[in-house]
């Protein structure tokens, strides 16, 4: 199991807290250092999330440069006409071409005829980024997939030591779902319950079996 993304230094757990993770899985204290790294990835990366831009920042970033590589590409659209302009081009070509070439002049227009369908293309591109900027909450979409991350780790880590990986079965016997909710809520007690549910759904199908009796 490859966890290189964590980092090094883990949040050191108390006692405490390390007895109601082991009560809820029965990890050995062999996994109480990687537990803390899990945690401290959790920090490290929702405190960059709050440092990033928000959706009305990105929006408004991708429509600039949408709209200056739409302006850019209309320049070179109307430089195409320009004969004077197609001579310099020509001779500005490495190597340099003879301004009287027939040749020059055709790989100066397709040059430029490239590199005008290209700022088309990319002008799109950024016009179709902006209009898929998500409107929720800002943060809401990467916090989620961070939450996914983690649950996904925790399954990993119950597997490697344990045997088996997290349930959502409604068996009296199955803690499991206890088990994330105790790391999630030392790395972050505003995470919601419904979140880490919707989490652990998620990871349990991706592995193909989600258990009968599982809750809805």
């Amino acid at each position: 199991m490859n966890l290189d993304y964590l980092p090094i230094e883990p949040v050191e757990l108390s006692d405490s807290q390390w007895e109601k993770i082991v009560r809820h899985s029965n990890l050995p204290d062999d996994a109480r250092l990687l537990v803390g790294r899990v945690v401290a990835f959790y920090r490290v990366s929702d405190k960059a999330l709050h440092s990033s831009q928000t959706p009305v920042q990105t929006r408004a970033l991708l429509g600039k440069l949408a709209k200056l590589t739409n302006d850019l590409r209309n320049g070179l659209a109307d430089l195409s006409n320009d004969r004077r302009a197609i001579v310099c081009l020509t001779l500005a070509i490495d190597p340099p071409q003879d301004f009287g070439n027939a040749m020059g002049d055709r790989v100066a227009n397709r040059d430029l005829a490239d590199a005008i369908k290209n700022l088309t293309a990319l002008a799109k591109w950024l016009s179709d980024a902006q209009s898929r900027v998500t409107k929720s909450k800002p943060g809401a979409r990467a916090k989620a997939i961070l939450t996914q991350l983690v649950v996904f780790t925790l399954d990993k880590i119950l597997l490697r030591y344990c045997g088996e990986g997290i349930s959502r079965s409604i068996k009296r016997t199955n803690k499991s779902r206890e088990y994330i909710k105790a790391v999630i809520s030392i790395a972050d007690p505003s995470v919601p319950v419904r979140a880490i549910e919707e989490a652990m759904k998620r990871q349990i199908k991706s592995r193909g079996r989600i258990p009968r009796g599982a809750a809805s």
